[in-house]
């Protein structure tokens, strides 16, 4: 195995219960990650659907943050018992995640958005809200788990790659969830995070980060190739849908746009068939 291979972290995401957010979009727009560059690799890993710990992160539920962190730590002891039991009742090799990240949309009593300890981070949305939109929710998911990433990526400098100041960028220190739209819309790392990340990894890895994080990889929807377009299949469209899953009004903006989509085919056909019909006519 090359010396870059061992080099790859990989980080585990387990969501909790996430309401009706589509889990096939959110899924796929979280492995798209993987092909966009080689330093970290997202997963999604099995874990106890029995779990009480999941099922008490549930939506709108609110937890102290000592008692969460007392029971997480508990949770991810036994995500690894099972994995590991898992492996060996399927012959597999084991393979434990070098991190874990829990997304719920619970909340805190203190109303921080997310934790970082040793072995995982947590993220709670509990507070969010669709004032907050743009951006949607599942792009605050998707930029999240990305500044996870980064965090992997630079481990040992991981806190450097936070500062108070707010300046749009993705270390932003945000204990709330009202500013934090700003870096997930600019998408940018600043000089000095950038810096940082060059340390670690060099210039041309941390230029595919920064074009990770500007979201152009998505797309538009209108584009049948794109991943904006796949995940609008899926049932969540990035650039009408705000919260977890698409209202009523939405549902309605998305119709109209897809029988557009529909009916100009229809037009372009129309004429195509018009001008075929005149040249042989003209022949």
């Amino acid at each position: 195995m090359s010396e870059h291979k061992n080099n790859v972290k990989r980080l585990a995401i387990i969501p909790a219960d996430l309401d009706k957010l589509p889990m096939p979009a959110f899924e796929y727009i979280v492995l798209k990650l993987n092909t966009l560059q080689d330093d970290v690799e997202f997963e999604f890993i099995p874990v106890e659907e029995t779990s009480s710990f999941l099922q008490k992160l549930a939506p709108s539920e609110e937890f102290s943050v000592d008692d969460f962190k007392e029971n997480a730590f508990e949770f991810i002891e036994n995500v690894e018992k099972h994995i590991k039991a898992l492996s060996s009742g399927y012959n597999l090799r084991t393979a434990i995640p070098d991190r874990y990240l829990l997304i719920s949309l619970s909340s805190l009593d203190t109303h921080w958005y997310g934790l970082f300890e040793d072995k995982y981070s947590a993220i709670f949305l509990g507070d969010w809200e669709d004032m907050m939109a743009p951006p949607s929710l599942l792009e605050f998911m998707i930029t999240l788990i990305i500044m996870e990433g980064l965090e992997l990526v630079v481990l040992e400098d991981a806190v450097k790659i936070s500062h108070l100041c707010t300046r749009g960028c993705i270390g932003d220190f945000n204990p709330t969830l009202k500013d934090v739209r700003y870096k997930i819309l600019q998408g940018f790392l600043c000089a000095d995070c950038k810096s940082i990340l060059e340390e670690n990894i060099g210039p041309e890895k941390t230029k595919k980060w920064i074009s990770i994080l500007s979201k152009e990889w998505l797309g538009h929807a209108s584009d049948q190739n794109s991943p904006a377009s796949i995940v609008a299949k899926l049932g969540y469209d990035l650039f009408i849908t705000k919260g977890i899953s698409p209202n009523l009004w939405q549902k309605y903006i998305i119709k109209l746009r897809e029988e557009g989509i529909k009916e100009s085919i229809k037009i372009i056909g129309a004429v195509i068939t018009a001008a075929f019909l005149v040249w042989f006519g003209l022949k």
